[in-house]
């Protein structure tokens, strides 16, 4: 362009001569006008004004300048203003790498005070203001690891974006393209995986590096076929690269090919013997040939000198448990354990060696420990399992709903969280996951367990869904409590109890119970039979340990309590189901044997008890009728659903309440807590929705409804709270009254004592959620008589949680919420000798 200048200068100038007039001939001067310019005197010269030269600046010192600065943000400034100073300095790239690193530390630096969007524009500026190429140093130690810094800090979006801008400017560059990849694996992202390593290799076709990184991608998104493939390219472009053929053996061996597996282990070792990753591949690959004594023998020797091998022992667990040696399997996953707790899978190995023992409620304690170091639809699946093997089936079904749903018997998942998969075994569909991670081809499962729990899921959906017929819900719980094994009985007995919760294809769930009277021995000899037994009322108090992270430890409890609870339960659920179908008279007689073979007094006898009185009144045996409801009542404790039953038909039969109260108690509804109730319930004392669990008083007590959940699921509550009606989803909650329980009479010479808690306040969840609160004193005296009464129970209910007998020093309790209303409330804790508020708050 400087070479155009001149020549459009002569050119313009050349134009400008064309165009000027010719100029006229300029006159002579007159004689006159000569000589008179000649006596003029000659001006001088005006002297021309000097200017001194700019000093030129000394570019080096105005660098040294800005490197003296110690601010961060001020030298940033410095080194801005340097560039735009000598935009063709000598030390333009030392000032860009310069400029780069101090946006960077001001980046980490607002990371540091939480500021992440300003560390995230700092970061970027980092990435413009770099030099072309950046070196080497400032890449690996300054850009590489900032997405990976930013992800963990909860900025996952603000980490793809800037691996975006970094990687824009390393696009040319395989091997850095390769380094960024590694935060791609890193945060499990198989598709910019796959992405990047297509990239590097389409720039460089050769690159073993690069067909790495595929196969690695492809087995993080669990196409191992494809990963397989990948590994083998790699190998082919360097045969030499330990990685390449390590990769390649361990697609070799999810595949099943084991064999082929070993061979390329043996030939790592032969060219580095002392290889810990292809020794430990070796065993493995053996192990799963089939080749059990050579096997072993390299298994042992290798743990002798690897001793803590968490890799070797966890993946030889589940090898173990897949082939039934639930003792060498439950062996060498807690050696693996205890050298590093944080490998999941040795807990699944040893879930399943204690399911196989028989012991499954321990192998879902140790199932649940996993869970505090990741979560997947393979380790939901191993819980459910357990869960179901114990005989908890509503608990199994809502851990399987978490992760799995089913549809036309196609059940589906997101593999590790991340990937949709669809199949209709359970086995399969989760496969992919433990033939990714641990690489072994068979599964620790059976596809009889398999079949069950895809069946407990169909049973679970159809039984939520009021779109189902009731027809439908019976084929799906027919396929579910099929079989002839020992849990069969366990199996009915849970799908007949759901059904008649719901009023829901009564016939069959009282056919299912009639069925399981025949096989009643058996169930009471599975492993853990407690569990399967007692599971409905355990499931509130579970989920309410459980969710603060801890478990619930169930006493021992006699076969012949057991036996008397399982016999009664069947009574009861024959009665009910005949209660539902109106047949009165077989309903009766079920129901006076279900509470004449219930422990007395216990939360089965008493919700029989129940049932029964309804079963009375419907049959028109009324007097009968209040002597049963009485009873129950009396046992259970007070309940304004129940005690407005019992006012009903009391009136009914007397004509009036008078002495309802001697004989029961006073109302506890929180309108009439205070006062002496005179007269029946008026219809604004009336709930204004028709609760689940209870009939609404009438003339005709008509067959019960679903029991109460607190009450049914709380085995002994000595509730003293006040359970009252729900109100009506579709009004407006207004501010009750708090409840004013009697005070309890404190003994004459008591010394004061200090009431503790294990929580000063918790929180809960609307729907129902459950929490369990621990009360004893400082001096550890005796709380048998310890007693609780909430602030509102309408939305707040506390119930005495049975405790050993041994345990006095103790009280347990359990508080759960209607899930109506949300805010902050109180329970207060009662001993004769102190008392302790509790916050809770409803969220």
């Amino acid at each position: 362009m400087k070479a155009l200048i001149p020549v459009i200068i002569l050119i313009t100038a050349a134009a400008g001569l064309a165009q000027r007039p010719t100029p006229r001939p300029t006159p002579k001067p007159t004689p006159k006008a000569a000589a008179k310019a000649a006596t003029k005197p000659t001006p001088k010269p005006t002297p021309k004004p000097t200017t001194r030269p700019t000093p030129r600046v000394d570019e080096n010192a105005e660098w040294e300048k800005t490197l003296e600065i110690e601010d961060t943000f001020e030298r940033i400034d410095a080194v801005e203003k340097f560039v735009a100073k000598f935009p063709r300095t000598e030390k333009l790239t030392e000032a860009q790498k310069t400029l780069a690193e101090l946006y960077i530390g001001a980046g980490n630096l607002r990371l540091s005070e939480r500021s992440n969007a300003a560390a995230l524009e700092l970061y970027k500026k980092a990435a413009a203001a770099a030099p072309e190429p950046i070196p080497d140093n400032l890449f690996n130690e300054g850009f590489a690891p900032l997405p990976q810094e930013l992800f963990f800090r909860g900025e996952q979006k603000a980490a793809l974006e800037l691996a975006s801008v970094i990687e824009a400017r390393v696009k040319n560059d395989p091997q850095r393209l390769l380094r960024l990849a590694e935060f791609y694996l890193t945060i499990e992202n198989g598709g910019e995986s796959k992405r990047v390593a297509l990239e590097v290799i389409a720039r460089d076709g050769a690159s073993a590096a690069g067909y790495q990184l595929l196969g690695l991608a492809n087995r993080m998104d669990f196409l191992l076929e494809e990963s397989a493939a990948a590994f083998e390219m790699a190998a082919e472009r360097d045969p030499r690269s330990t990685a390449a053929r390590r990769g390649l053996a361990e697609a070799k061996r999810s595949l099943g090919k084991a064999d082929e597996a070993a061979e390329i282990y043996r030939s790592i070792l032969k060219d580095e013997p002392e290889n810990i990753g292809a020794e430990t591949g070796l065993v493995l690959a053996m192990m799963e040939a089939g080749k059990a004594a050579e096997a072993e023998t390299a298994l042992n020797d290798l743990l002798a000198k690897t001793p803590g091998n968490v890799i070797l022992m966890g993946n030889a667990a589940y090898i173990y448990a897949a082939r039934g040696d639930a003792e060498k399997a439950e062996q060498m996953a807690r050696r693996a354990i205890a050298a590093e707790p944080r490998f999941i899978w040795s807990h699944i190995a040893l879930g399943r060696a204690l399911m196989l023992q028989g012991r499954p409620v321990e192998a879902e304690r140790t199932l649940l420990a996993a869970r505090r170091y990741g979560n997947f639809p393979t380790l939901v699946y191993e819980i459910a399992s357990a869960r179901a093997a114990a005989g908890f089936y509503r608990e199994a079904a809502e851990e399987l709903a978490t992760a799995f749903t089913i549809e036309d018997g196609l059940l589906r998942t997101r593999l590790g969280g991340r990937i949709s998969q669809t199949d209709r075994s359970f086995t399969e569909l989760v496969g992919p996951e433990r033939r990714a991670s641990i690489f072994t081809p068979s599964p620790a499962d059976s596809k009889e367990n398999a079949a069950l729990l895809a069946a407990l899921l169909k049973f679970n959906n159809s039984l939520n869904d009021e779109a189902v017929s009731d027809d439908s819900l019976a084929d799906a719980a027919a396929v579910f409590t099929a079989g002839s094994d020992a849990m069969r009985s366990h199996r009915k007995i849970f799908a007949a109890s759901q059904m008649l919760e719901r009023r829901r294809a009564a016939a069959k769930a009282t056919e299912f119970a009639r069925d399981a009277v025949s096989s009643l021995d058996a169930a009471l000899n599975v492993p853990d039979a407690w569990a399967a037994i007692l599971a409905s009322e355990l499931y509130e108090p579970r989920r309410a340990v459980l969710q603060r992270g801890e478990f619930l430890n169930t006493p021992d409890v006699p076969r012949s309590t057991l036996s008397a609870i399982l016999r009664g339960r069947v009574e009861d659920l024959i009665g009910w189901g005949n209660l539902e179908l109106e047949n009165k008279d077989e309903a009766v007689l079920r129901l006076r044997r279900a509470v004449g073979v219930l422990p007395a007094d216990s939360a089965w006898w008493r919700q029989s008890m129940w049932r029964l009185g309804t079963a009375l009144a419907v049959a028109g045996k009324d007097d009968e009728a209040l002597d049963t409801y009485v009873k129950s009542y009396r046992s259970a404790g007070t309940n304004a659903f129940r005690y407005k039953t019992i006012a009903a038909l009391y009136s009914r039969i007397k004509g009036s309440l008078e002495g309802l109260d001697e004989l029961i108690g006073p109302d506890p509804s929180p309108q009439v807590a205070a006062a002496e109730p005179t007269a029946t319930p008026t219809p604004a004392e009336t709930p204004t929705e028709t609760p689940t669990e209870e009939p609404e008083p009438n003339a005709s007590p008509e067959p019960e409804k679903s029991p109460e959940k607190d009450e049914e699921k709380l085995p002994e509550p000595e509730s003293k709270a006040t359970p009252t009606p729900e109100p009506s989803p579709t009004a407006e909650p207004t501010p009750t009254p708090e409840a004013k329980a009697p005070e309890p009479k404190a003994p004459e010479n008591v010394e004061p004592c200090k009431v503790m808690l294990d929580e000063e306040d918790i929180v809960l969840k609307r729907g129902r959620r459950s929490a369990m609160i621990t009360l004893r004193t400082e001096d550890h005296r005796d709380v048998s008589d310890a007693d609780a009464v909430s602030q509102a129970p309408e939305d707040l209910a506390v119930s005495r949680w049975m405790t050993p007998s041994t345990l006095k020093d103790k009280a347990a309790f359990v508080i759960s919420t209607s899930g109506i209303r949300t805010g902050d409330f109180e329970i207060e804790f009662r001993l004769p000798c102190g008392r302790k508020k509790l916050k809770v708050t409803i969220e």
